[in-house]
């Protein structure tokens, strides 16, 4: 019979299928047994090749999103993050909880890393200016003198009172 490509005929309108093909001209693979009727596909008799989306050798695992890092997926195509990741890719580590978003940030999760300038466990003390003695910082590098010090490194006691009699008119 013209058109029967995968088997022989014995009558006019007849195709006798080779082992492996089906289909009316004998044109048609028959996959691998199991291979899910769906999700995978076939080129040649016995081979079980998957949609995108899914992967295994019958086609029964969803596959994840390209590029997803540290996530699994339910569906095809899709990232779902592991505990302790975060973003679109699964890509992102989430700080631990209560690290200074400005000032702290993390490579691993339930880390906690200071940015320069800053110390603390949750990253949310400023460095101040090495060599500051008698005062602090609200950003990084400074030295704020407490009361009764001066001097660039806070080093200098004000010691205006401990002379004799420094106020006039009855001040103290």
């Amino acid at each position: 019979m013209f058109g029967c490509l995968h088997g022989n005929c014995n009558q006019s309108f007849e195709c006798n299928c080779e082992e492996g093909w089906d289909g009316f001209f004998c044109d048609q693979p028959m996959c691998k047994k199991g291979c899910h009727p769906t999700r995978g596909y076939c080129n040649y008799p016995g081979e079980c090749r998957c949609r995108i989306g899914w992967k295994g050798g019958m086609c029964n695992t969803c596959r994840t999103l390209p590029g997803c890092a540290h996530g699994y997926c339910n569906k095809p195509l899709e990232c779902v993050c592991e505990a302790g990741w975060m973003g679109i890719f699964c890509n992102l580590p989430v700080c631990r909880e209560g690290c200074d978003v400005e000032n702290g940030y993390c490579t691993k999760p339930n880390e906690c890393r200071c940015r320069v300038g800053w110390q603390g466990e949750k990253c949310d003390e400023c460095f101040p200016y090495p060599g500051c003695q008698n005062g602090h910082c609200v950003r990084p590098w400074e030295c704020i003198c407490e009361p009764g010090w001066k001097g660039f490194l806070c080093d200098e006691k004000l010691n205006f009172c401990d002379k004799e009699n420094p106020c006039q008119n009855g001040s103290k």
